[in-house]
């Protein structure tokens, strides 16, 4: 589901998705960021306006799993929880059939994979404008927030994105009627 979606629009916003080019690290020859290219997001360049920052992608904060396989990981757990059930729930329902609908979902605590018995797993990566470097947290991925779209009447779910969290999120989700701007569920 998240190659699927990588770049191509959301069927709600028609916003380009973008889990793995920003929130993945990028591996030898593969999709993802760089360290240096979280830097650029969160940081305005010499001379550059809010306005051209803004427009460019310039964001306060992103963050970033260490690879695509522990995105992929973290996704499923996020929509595996009870919460994650309980929001594809609504988007399954005969009643918001006719609705477009974004999930919000925010899953933790999570456990991001390693790979080989007894090593630890890679960690994830952060950055806010006020560092001067990217930060690997010691803990790893508290959580995850991943965003979901789907359009009326339809049976795909569009991944917009999906980030991990170094904070211990309350595991929650929010599921909106995108036409009528409010939140139709949420638990």
């Amino acid at each position: 589901m998240l190659q699927q979606a990588e770049n191509s629009p959301s069927p709600v916003t028609n916003v380009g998705a973008h889990s793995r080019t920003l929130h993945a690290m990028r591996t030898p020859g593969g999709v993802g960021v760089t360290k240096n290219d979280m830097m650029l997001r969160t940081h305005k360049q010499p001379g550059e306006s809010n306005n051209v920052f803004k427009n460019r992608g310039g964001a306060v904060r992103t963050s970033t799993f260490k690879n695509l396989l522990q995105q992929a990981d973290a996704a499923c757990q996020a929509l595996n929880s009870v919460k994650g059930q309980a929001a594809l729930a609504v988007l399954d329902s005969p009643v918001h059939a006719g609705k477009n609908l974004r999930v919000t979902l925010e899953v933790g605590p999570i456990r991001e994979a390693g790979f080989l018995n007894a090593t630890p797993a890679p960690r994830m990566h952060t950055v806010h404008k006020t560092h001067g470097a990217v930060q690997t947290p010691t803990g790893g991925a508290a959580g995850v927030r991943i965003i979901l779209d789907r359009v009326a009447h339809g049976t795909e779910i569009h991944v917009q994105t999906c980030f991990p969290l170094d904070t211990l999120p309350t595991s929650k989700y929010s599921v909106r009627d995108m036409n009528a701007q409010a939140d139709i569920a949420f638990g």
